[in-house]
């Protein structure tokens, strides 16, 4: 597809001062038929091509696997290289099959472990942890150092996952804060665009070391970081800045069909709590989730619990009640505490999303 015939087709899907003060502007190149780059005079420009017109450039550029947006011309392209496509497990691969876009997805050994916990640390400092055992199941060993994470952290690595699952694994992706503000449902305010960037910093210095072990010996491990690589750009002045972000392809080979976990994000964007977030993300991971007690549950959250009665009974309330709001939200079915203190739970007819 040339420049001209582009600009036609989109023309049809935007109102006409859209497309003069946005789409006019760019210059459009090809790459065989796997990619297409727009080309955008200024960061403004190209951040409101990648939000106020992003549906109309996914729906005429549908048959292009990779859709790029960068500033420049294509006279600055970098001339073609031999094909060297990062590789998982010897495959090339993008994640782009793997879930559809009203869905947001991560590793399932991530969604069963006490990674983004569901603390706020309101007025307090965030732990810092060195080597920390985290809370997982039994049959799993999970070392964190770094900043602690929580739920707010958790939306910026779904996000990014979810935009850069359109690149070949292992790409150097460029994302605007604009674009992943628009992704989580945020508006691209200076506030948010902020909160984003801490919350990209917080999972640059975080690095896990997972062990899963199975029957007969067998185990599973995964050591790095979950954003190994960032750097960032803006154009003098201008005050919008494009980070340039690459994940690391041993994580990426944890997003394979048997060991994803896929969430529907509007469920997500509903729920007010934090709990209930993480109890979402949990038991989203489980086609079929076994009885757990209450406490379980809170440290599947990674709560930070005081030692008294009542704080306990606070947290196990604040469980209950997130529950409640999974069942409100038609994530549940239904939900029941037995005289034992286990807890059932039923999920509704939505496909198994793990």
């Amino acid at each position: 597809m040339d420049e001209q015939t582009f600009k036609a087709r989109i023309r049809e899907h935007l109102a006409e001062d859209s497309f003069q003060q946005w789409i006019a502007p760019l210059r459009v190149s090809v790459s065989g038929s796997r990619e297409i780059t727009l080309w955008a005079p200024n960061v403004f420009v190209q951040d409101e091509v990648k939000t106020s017109c992003w549906h109309a450039v996914t729906k005429v550029c549908s048959d292009y696997p990779a859709i790029r947006v960068k500033v420049g011309s294509p006279s600055e392209a970098k001339p073609a290289k031999a094909p060297s496509t990062p590789k998982v497990d010897g495959v090339p691969k993008r994640l782009t099959a793997l879930w559809p876009d009203p869905e947001r997805a991560l590793p399932a050994d991530f969604a069963r472990v006490a990674l983004f916990t569901a603390n706020a640390w309101r007025g307090k400092a965030r732990p810092q942890l060195s080597d920390a055992v985290i809370y997982s199941q039994a049959n799993m060993q999970v070392r964190q150092t770094g900043p602690a994470l929580n739920h707010l952290d958790e939306d910026v690595f779904l996000a990014a996952l979810h935009l850069l699952r359109n690149y070949p694994i292992g790409d150097e992706v460029q994302l605007s804060m604009a674009e992943l503000a628009t992704t989580m449902g945020l508006s691209p305010a200076g506030k948010n665009i902020q909160s984003i960037q801490e919350r990209l910093q917080r999972l640059h210095k975080t690095q896990l070391e997972l062990v899963v072990n199975f029957q007969g010996g067998v185990s599973r491990t995964y050591s790095g970081y979950l954003i190994p690589s960032y750097y960032r750009e803006e154009a003098k002045g201008s005050g919008h800045q494009q980070w340039v972000i690459q994940f690391d392809p041993k994580l990426c080979s944890l997003l394979t069909p048997n060991l994803l976990t896929r969430i529907i994000w509007d469920t997500r964007h509903t729920l007010r709590s934090a709990v209930s977030k993480r109890l979402h993300v949990f038991y989203a991971s489980h086609a079929k989730p076994y009885p757990m007690k209450v406490e379980t549950l809170v440290q599947i959250c990674g709560l930070e619990v005081g030692p008294s009665q009542a704080d306990k009974a606070k947290a196990a309330h604040a469980v209950r009640t997130a529950l409640d709001e999974l069942m409100q939200a038609g994530f549940l079915a239904s939900w029941t505490l037995n005289a034992a203190g286990l807890v059932s739970v039923v999920k509704t007819d939505a496909p198994a999303l793990a």
